[in-house]
């Protein structure tokens, strides 16, 4: 078993995927028709080049792992998020130092796993303290591309101070100021070690997944005198067996039928342990090649930071997307982000989607609608992510349980489908 375990370690890249939406080969007619024509441009952007490394010599560093070069779709994943990894053991008389720049990104942030592969913190980018002389953009209000963008974050081996709050950072262990403290598990006992996740999504137009800016530099110190470590050398096989029943795929989200979707919070929100502060809706869909899915909802509000405009702060969510994946939500086929969904001058999303049926006239952003041709993918799903919800949209469902039926406790926000002939769609009003 423990070998069987080490082995899935390596395939799921530690139970967590790197993906990326430019690697997934989606039709050119599906990815024009999701960006309405009349869309603001986006701002003109200037990208100064990154600063060099620091002089570390090259034998300190600790290279990321999974980065944008390992795609991957499993688990149900998100294509706009990438995932690099550091595997880390703990060594009180060492610590970890994190060099970067902020990323133009819709989010990003460093979350860290025990031994049993459980959150113990997270440090996300609008709580990352500046470097002295630079500005975090991800302050609402803060200037966007702002050039001067440093921030220096240092991971201690040791138990969390007694100082610290938990209730701005997910786990059972907090970030305090720019420190991460790993040296105990979310159960309170001695941790060995685990992986730092540099969880990321949406770079800006016209950038790459790193949005603009150099993976941050990883390097390891001694604590009694600041010298230069080498990193410890963290490997699967030193972590402890996990459980892998935790990742059983849900054993019901939702009937497949033509009738319309039953929405359920997504059983894996908890098992996969990714973030306490994203909403996850699932539903399975019947492809009928004959008849498409018109599903209309309300769109939560959003930083535009795709075309390189700012946080106002006040907005319903961070980021929300629409993937399609298998029934046991291993593979996804695509994610539609939010800006690049028709959103009509009512704040509503009709998304149309077609599994072999031709696509109608009226199915263009120009009409108000977003088409989406899953013709040749075998996806039976739908995943619903709101990220950094508002306490508008997270309070109604936190009465509801892992796995448990979402009905109206969204109200206009949760999505509504339908299954209708092609002649039902060219009833339907130009939107």
């Amino acid at each position: 078993m423990r070998a069987k375990f080490i082995s899935l370690c390596v395939l799921l890249g530690l139970l967590w995927p790197t993906v990326t939406c430019e690697k997934f080969d989606v039709p050119q007619a599906m990815r024009s028709a999701t960006v309405p024509p009349t869309a603001t441009p986006a701002t003109p952007l200037e990208v100064e080049t990154p600063v060099a490394r620091p002089s570390v010599p090259l034998q300190f560093i600790s290279e990321w792992s999974n980065t944008k070069k390992l795609a991957s779709s499993i688990l149900g994943a998100d294509l706009n998020m990438t995932c690099p990894q550091q595997a880390y053991i703990v060594d009180p008389s060492l610590e970890m130092v994190i060099q970067g720049e902020f990323p133009r990104l819709r989010y990003f942030a460093f979350v860290a796993y025990d031994e049993r592969n459980e959150p113990i913190a997270t440090l996300r980018d609008e709580d990352i303290v500046p470097d002295p002389g630079s500005t975090n953009p991800y302050l609402p209000g803060s200037d966007w591309n702002t050039k001067e963008r440093r921030y220096t974050i240092t991971v201690r081996f040791s138990p969390p101070p007694a100082t610290s709050s938990g209730g701005k950072h997910s786990g059972s262990h907090t970030a305090h100021g720019n420190f991460l403290y790993l040296g105990t598990t979310a159960a309170g006992g001695a941790n060995s070690g685990g992986r730092l996740v540099y969880r990321r999504y949406l770079p800006s137009m016209g950038l790459d997944v790193d949005g603009g800016a150099d993976e941050p530099i990883v390097y390891y110190r001694k604590v009694a005198d600041g010298t230069f470590a080498k990193p410890p050398q963290a490997k699967a096989s030193d972590l402890p067996e996990q459980d892998l029943r935790q990742f059983v795929p849900d054993p019901d989200i939702g009937p497949y039928t033509l009738d319309g979707v039953q929405w359920r919070r997504w059983a894996q929100e908890t098992r996969q342990q990714t973030s306490t502060e994203t909403i996850y809706l699932t539903a399975g869909i019947k492809a009928d090649p004959a008849r498409l899915l018109l599903v209309r909802w309300k769109a939560p509000t959003f930083p535009d930071t795709c075309r390189n405009k700012g946080i106002k702060g006040g907005e319903q969510a961070r980021y929300w997307s629409m993937s399609f994946a298998t029934k046991d939500q291993l593979t996804t086929a695509f994610s539609l982000p939010d800006c690049q969904a028709a959103i009509g001058s009512d704040g509503y999303v009709n998304m149309v989607v077609g599994f072999g049926a031709p696509r109608p006239t009226k199915a263009t952003a120009e009409y108000g609608y977003t088409w989406i041709d899953m013709k040749y993918h075998p996806v039976s799903t739908l995943i619903f992510r709101i990220l950094l919800p508002s306490k508008g949209l997270s309070l109604p469902l936190q009465t509801i349980p892992s796995g448990g039926l979402v009905t109206d406790q969204l109200g206009e926000y949760l999505p509504v489908a339908r299954y209708v002939s092609l002649e039902e769609f060219d009833q339907q009003p130009i939107r």
